[in-house]
């Protein structure tokens, strides 16, 4: 196993290169598999693992029947760790066209692990509100926020219609807040936000997790985890 895994790493490190050195231009097409074998004296099979690696990472596509191609070099679009500034004002800083789409919204049973980090007896109600972030015409990252009902009373009506959680806290009302216990991970997706990046199973993500508290009274207002494509985004302090 330690072997194949060897195989194919080493061929997408050497592809990677070649394609930032650039080897090859936007729209030029790859070695083939059998070449690429023969040349790393490995099976197809390691060879296909790299090219998938490749084409999750957002290097390049492939076209049935006709090969992979190089994509284009993608420069990695920095999202702050901490920071008042939301996803949409951001975007709209970088002139980068993106919209949201509300993908799921339902209250929650009751889960400790929630109800802790948001320090709510069992039997207050809280929603599960995902959003999926399309950045430049491709899904990005998948948003999702866990909100207590006490301090969004109309959450039975608007939790489907969300598409900006910043926007919705202002329109409830709460103007001053902060982030706490933000956390920043590379780990597995669930197969929900695989499918809805439209990524290959047990793909890596990079996940960012934190709770939103408003400032004075020491409300929390959510708890959330964020996904984005590790091939779209990069995190930067500010």
């Amino acid at each position: 196993m330690k072997e194949k895994e060897a195989g194919w790493e080493r061929i997408a490190e050497q592809l990677i290169q070649d394609l930032r050195n650039g080897k090859y231009s936007p729209g030029d097409k790859l070695p083939s598999e059998n070449k690429l074998a023969g040349e790393f004296q490995v099976p197809r099979s390691d060879v296909r693992r790299a090219y998938s690696r490749l084409k999750e990472l957002g290097y390049i596509y492939s076209l049935q029947g006709y090969g992979s191609f190089f994509a284009g070099k993608k420069e990695k679009i920095p999202l702050a760790m901490v920071g008042r500034t939301s996803f949409s004002e951001k975007m709209k800083e970088l002139g980068i066209p993106f919209r949201s789409e509300n993908i799921r919204a339902k209250r929650i049973s009751y889960n400790p692990s929630i109800y802790e980090s948001l320090g709510l007896p069992e039997e207050e109600p809280v929603w599960k509100v995902s959003l999926l972030r399309i950045v430049d015409g491709a899904p990005a990252a998948v948003y999702t926020r866990y909100l207590p009902e006490r301090y969004f009373p109309h959450l039975p009506e608007d939790a489907g219609s969300i598409l900006s959680f910043h926007a919705y806290l202002r329109e409830n009302g709460h103007e001053r807040f902060h982030g706490e216990n933000s956390q920043m991970t590379v780990g597995l997706l669930t197969r929900l936000e695989q499918e809805m990046l439209e990524l290959p199973a047990a793909s890596t993500g990079l996940v960012f997790s934190s709770k939103t508290v408003e400032d004075g009274s020491g409300a929390i207002l959510e708890v959330y985890r964020t996904v984005y494509r590790a091939d779209r985004f990069i995190f930067v302090y500010s």
